[in-house]
């Protein structure tokens, strides 16, 4: 009988353990700086004195992680603005020295125009994938900052992130 308890519990703690779902890592807050130039901007003006702008642009730039870690930094997108405001969206990919990479997607809006022909912009990004220590990374979160040149003049841009992640 006692043979026979001690199969029977290993049995039931095998069982569990196969039906029981896989761990994940727990939620990490991260946040960095982000500098940012436009490496190659195609913008097309439409309506009276090209009031509506539409583009393509690429950036290149650093993260500088909370952690001191750094990454390059090489996102793409589109734009659709009203007199300089509106919405871009796209992809950002953070490549580290490791060689592991994050990929977010990226939705962000310009809110305000500057005098200098810069302006101050906030959205918001979700990661998509990663590779190396960031295989199946999930998460999200915000940025703000600004836009210190016309994107004709390199752009040269400054945006602070927070966001959280989890890997399996």
């Amino acid at each position: 009988m006692k043979a026979f308890h001690g199969l029977l519990c290993r049995t039931v703690l095998l069982f569990a353990l196969i039906a029981a779902p896989a761990l994940t890592a727990a939620e990490q807050s991260i946040s960095w700086t982000e500098y940012l130039r436009f490496t190659d901007v195609q913008i097309h003006a439409a309506g009276e004195e090209g009031r509506y702008l539409v583009g393509v642009w690429t950036m290149t730039g650093l993260a500088e992680f909370s952690d001191g870690e750094v990454a390059i930094i090489t996102a793409t997108g589109t734009l659709d603005y009203d007199r300089g405001l509106g919405r871009y969206g796209g992809w950002v990919e953070y490549r580290f020295e490791d060689g592991s990479t994050k990929l977010a997607r990226l939705e962000g809006e310009v809110t305000e125009r500057l005098p200098d022909g810069g302006n101050l912009q906030e959205g918001t990004f979700t990661y998509a994938s990663g590779t190396g220590r960031f295989d199946g990374i999930e998460g999200s979160g915000t940025f703000s900052g600004r836009q210190y040149r016309p994107a004709e003049d390199g752009g040269d841009s400054l945006l602070r992130v927070e966001g959280t992640y989890s890997v399996p």
